[in-house]
């Protein structure tokens, strides 16, 4: 177990979220324990290191938030968080290509509907999560197929 650096809880869709610092990001690289809970289990390591590689290269605009997950699990539910406007949104990142011109890039997609799962409210949330602007390809500016909140640059 490695020793938390001063970690942030915040309320985010009525959910309590705890957003660990990067260093201890790098710590759940290589030790899943967390405050004394485990972040992914050996099946799932691959893709949570994935995601925290992918908000510390984004530093500046994500986060990985983890939320508990009370008995029976008993653990940590990762998820990536974007700065946008005055809160943090959920958000899944996904790659898709453009149909118009087939780039391929990674999105902060809101409207996945699993990031919403057993919270209060749940469809409302997913609903404002929809309203939110889409950007589009940021190669011909085309709509991409996915709901596209933020766009990496080719």
């Amino acid at each position: 177990m490695h020793a938390v650096a001063h970690p942030l809880e915040v309320i985010i869709d009525g959910q309590a979220v705890m957003i660990p610092s990067t260093t201890d990001l790098e710590s759940l690289r290589v030790d899943p324990d967390y405050m004394g809970l485990p972040a992914y289990t050996p099946g799932t390591r691959k893709l949570i290191t994935t995601l925290i590689d992918f908000v510390l290269a984004h530093h500046d605009a994500f986060a990985l938030g983890l939320h508990r997950v009370p008995h029976p699990a008993n653990r940590w539910m990762p998820v990536v968080l974007l700065r946008w406007e005055d809160h943090w949104q959920r958000v899944h990142i996904e790659y898709p290509t453009c149909a118009t011109c087939a780039w391929r890039g990674p999105i902060a997609n809101p409207t996945e509907p699993s990031l919403y799962f057993g919270l209060p409210d749940e469809r409302d949330i997913l609903r404002r999560a929809g309203a939110l602007p889409r950007m589009t390809c940021p190669r011909c500016n085309a709509e991409l197929g996915r709901h596209a909140l933020w766009v990496g640059h080719p």
